[in-house]
């Protein structure tokens, strides 16, 4: 390790970090740490005296070994022959360490083995260690979320190849592969469950892993390393794309959508046009709709005055969101729509763009909201859009005068003139804001260059709170013109254009305000034209949620499976995944592409832009969209359930179009489900091999726990053994337990573990 923290003007956290020891995590699992010394870059230099280094190192460590990584360039190079034959020549020198070419790992190996016989006492530090070059948390916006999304389509991919599997369905052409028993495994159905393995799959993997290499996803290339990355995510969208739209296809085609419809003349007469084979006239052209946000195009469905809809839910626990669908060429009234689920429940919608006011290749796109209730742990649910009454109960919102409005979790008042919200309390009056105005409002900053902008954070001068050069409030009958009732009305969107000081930069903010809980949804659309410069500066936003709490409360942050506690007190920007939680716990910010947020003064801020200018001068220079959500906690969360909801954040409902038929599937199924409360499921795949299914398990809450998953009887297929095993996917010979459609394994507290059925 060359940085282990406290670098480039961050503050340490804890101790000075010796030149060897264990590290070790919250579930007590240990690892050995070599700290270079010398530092990276310190090739030889022929002629030095490179047995000093290795005497200190021995005398402060109590080992008899060093370890010297060598080579030309920047930490990327090989060594020289020049190199090569001084070391060999020095093997001959009387009174010298003895030189032996090896590696890392071989190093290790012999040190452990050192450690045991001499029973040397190596120091151990259990808290986190890197913060260094904080501004790689933020450089390269485009970059940092294609990594994040390709993260994302990949694990949905793998879930619905899964899926697809289950349901006798292949989703794209796969090569042969070797199983484990030395046999050419093959694609058999459902039967034996031997799933092949998924060469572009795999590709789609390699491709986001790649780009996680030093110095692609730091956002620290040129601009040609920015151009790559981008295209390789492009090629990892294509083919998760592929594979997702291939199975919710086919589900879409097999489903039992006629099971909802109703008892009444025009649904009867559509019964009939189904016996001609005239009911599915579905519309294809194009890209389709949302296909950035789920990784897949989405077209219109099959039927005239009944839509059907599948609705797919990536994550291992059942989900009310709100969703959006597309419908083309309709003769049916905006006004009248509802989404009819299998139950025969029909829930209101609201229509957010009308037949005529935007157009897809000559077709008459018609955008509609409804709230899809109840879809299944990592299944999904099937919804006709048709006309009707609504008669299903949902939360609804009230709106008032000035941007105010009421939930039945909230009361909230916009500031018309910024981005942020003037008040935020409970509906039984108790203040949940406490931080006076303009909660979550955006900044436009100018940092002060040090060098290496894309590396280095400098001090930020030149603030300004964006003002809102327009307000638009939609979803008020006042707004619409249109005479539907104000208590369908279950959501509202609050759009204002903000001017980015004096240049011509803008951010296009929406906030939806719905009752489904406690929290208030964004969606910013950023045209951002800033090019930083060392007399300039570094031009950047950052949005600001003030909080006026106790500064001895920890600020919590999302690692790789886990969480960290942060002292609010430090003012100091640290990397996040999905979510940041503050306020004693009781408010939490999640968001689908960001990482470097930012504790100053005791707030919390998530930087969404930074200008850097070297290597890559003009970084930042596009259109850009980001999601996020405020949650207000009515009692504080578990990590477990953090997660779960940034989770979900991350993985919206996916809404895709279905014909109209009697199918062999249900209109509604769960295929995976995890019971546990503290356990979160990260991986449902085929394995590797090709033998068998792998299942991803994560403890959050620090307690050693026993997961229970209930997987659908399609999934478990010709499976009888349950077996932990490492992440290259090899058996600890530790066994789990498979108990009909039921998978019950041990976990520690704090750690994760991986069982293959088989």
């Amino acid at each position: 390790a060359c940085r282990t923290g406290g670098g480039h003007h961050h503050p340490r956290v804890g101790e000075e970090r010796p030149p060897f020891f264990w590290w070790q995590g919250p579930d007590g699992a240990r690892v050995l740490v070599n700290r270079e010394t010398t530092w990276y870059n310190s090739y030889v230099n022929i002629g030095e005296n490179y047995a000093l280094p290795m005497v200190a190192f021995c005398k402060q460590t109590g080992l008899k070994d060093w370890l010297d990584v060598y080579g030309i360039g920047n930490h990327g190079g090989g060594p020289t022959r020049v190199e090569i034959e001084y070391f060999l020549e020095s093997r001959e020198w009387p009174c010298w360490p003895t030189v032996k070419f090896s590696t890392a790992q071989g190093w290790f190996r012999t040190a452990e083995k050192y450690i045991a016989e001499n029973k040397l006492d190596i120091p151990v530090i259990d808290h986190e260690l890197n913060y260094e070059f904080t501004g790689c948390y933020t450089s390269q916006s485009a970059i940092k979320k294609a990594n994040r999304f390709g993260e994302n389509y990949c694990v949905e991919a793998e879930g619905l190849q899964a899926i697809g599997s289950s349901i006798g369905f292949q989703p794209v052409c796969t090569e042969s592969i070797l199983g484990s028993d030395g046999a050419t495994h093959d694609q058999d159905g459902r039967g034996t469950h031997r799933l092949e393995g998924n060469a572009t799959l795999r590709e789609a993997w390699i491709n986001v892993l790649f780009n996680q290499f030093h110095d692609i996803l730091p956002g620290s290339g040129v601009a040609a390393t920015r151009d790559h990355a981008l295209g390789l995510f492009q090629e990892t969208g294509a083919i998760t794309g592929a594979i997702k739209q291939a199975v919710l296809g086919e589900i879409g085609r097999r489903v039992n959508s006629a099971q909802l419809l109703p008892d009444t003349p025009e649904a009867n007469e559509e019964r009939e046009l189904m016996k001609q084979g005239r009911a599915n006239t579905p519309f294809v052209a194009g890209a389709g709709h949302n296909a950035w946000f789920s990784g897949i195009s989405t077209t219109a469905g099959g039927g005239r005055r009944f839509l059907a809809h599948v609705v797919y839910n990536p994550c291992a626990w059942p989900r009310t969101e709100i969703v959006e669908a597309v419908l083309y060429d309709i003769d049916m009234d905006p006004e009248l729509l509802v989404a009819r689920d299998e139950t025969g429940k029909n829930y209101p919608t609201m229509v957010t763009s009308r037949p005529g006011q935007e157009w897809a290749w000559d077709h008459k796109a018609t955008r509609v909201v409804f709230i899809a209730k109840d879809v299944p742990a990592m299944g999904y649910k099937t919804f006709l859009i048709c006309e009707g009454d609504a008669d299903a109960d949902v939360p609804l919102v009230k709106p008032g005068q000035n941007e105010r409005f009421e939930t039945p979790h909230l009361r909230l008042q916009f500031d018309r003139y910024s981005a942020g919200m003037l008040q935020i309390e409970k509906p039984d009056g108790t203040d949940m804001s406490l931080y006076g105005a303009d909660f979550g409002s955006w900044n436009y900053v100018i940092e002060n260059s040090r060098g290496m902008t894309s590396w280095v954070l400098g001090d930020l001068s030149n603030e300004q709170q964006l003002k809102a050069s327009g307000v638009q409030v939609r979803g008020d009958v006042r707004n619409e013109g249109n005479d539907t009732p104000l208590g369908s009305r279950f959501a509202y969107t609050i759009k204002r254009n903000l001017r980015v000081a004096d240049t011509k930069s803008q951010v296009d903010l929406t906030a939806l305000v719905h009752g489904l809980a406690p929290r208030i949804d964004f969606e910013a659309s950023i045209d951002w034209r800033e090019i930083g410069s060392d007399e300039d500066g570094i031009p950047g936003l950052y949005i600001e949620f003030d909080d006026d709490g106790d500064n001895s409360e920890d600020r919590i942050f999302e690692t790789p499976f886990g969480s960290v506690r942060r002292p609010a007190y430090e003012d100091r920007e640290v990397p996040t995944l999905r979510y940041a939680s503050f306020g004693d716990g009781r408010i939490t910010v999640f968001q689908d592409c960001k990482y470097g947020h930012q504790i100053r003064n005791g707030s919390v801020s998530t930087r969404v832009v930074r200008s850097s200018f070297d290597p890559d001068h003009a970084p930042e220079v596009a259109k850009s969209t980001l999601r996020y959500s405020i949650v207000f906690h009515k009692e504080t969360p578990t990590p477990a359930e953090l997660t779960r909801i940034g989770a979900a954040w991350n993985h919206p409902l996916i809404v895709v179009a279905a014909t109209l038929q009697e199918g062999d599937l249900p209109a509604s199924k769960s295929f995976v489900e995890v019971k546990s409360e503290g356990i979160v499921l990260t991986t449902v795949k085929s394995a590797e091999d090709g033998n068998g299914l792998i299942v991803r398990l994560v403890e959050y809450d620090g307690q050693d726990s026993e997961a229970e998953v209930v997987l659908a009887p399609e999934m478990v297929e010709g499976f009888t053994k349950a077996e932990l095993c490492d992440l290259m996917e090899r058996a600890t010979g530790e066994s789990a337990t498979l108990n009909g459609t039921v998978v019950i394994a041990r976990i520690k507290a704090n750690s994760f573990v991986t069982v293959r059925l088989s």
